[in-house]
């Protein structure tokens, strides 16, 4: 499982040596600048984690899944990631196959499932 805020500023404390409360105001400080920018500029670069960007989902006609009648929903911001170059390389390492499965998973291994079903043999 992944880190927390609280966890992250209590280990950033811990490392540098610094006050706890120091620390966790930091991290919060920080996670709020990011925010603050993608909010107004709606785009935010960390250099060697990635880009953080704002996107726009279109107004759209949807049918409800029980009554079955036409739904609008308005239009929608969310934020898409895109990891960096140096991220992506640390997590799929050269060398090592690009669907490469941790043990005991129940995804079938590499090639398996790729077929085309409408392609003939």
């Amino acid at each position: 499982m992944g880190r927390t805020t609280k966890v992250l500023a209590d280990d950033l404390a811990a490392e540098l040596k610094l006050p706890t409360r120091t620390a966790r105001q930091f991290v919060k400080r920080l996670l709020e600048m990011v925010e603050d920018d993608l909010v107004t500029t709606g785009h935010v670069e960390l250099r060697g984690l990635g880009t953080f960007a704002l996107s726009m989902r279109p107004a759209r006609k949807v049918k409800h899944p029980k009554t079955h009648k036409l739904v609008r929903i308005r239009v929608g911001r969310f934020v898409r990631f895109r990891s960096s170059v140096t991220l992506r390389r640390r997590l799929n390492p050269a060398g090592k196959r690009r669907r490469e499965l941790p043990e005991g998973s129940d995804l079938p291994p590499d090639g398996v499932g790729d077929e085309d079903p409408g392609a003939e043999a």
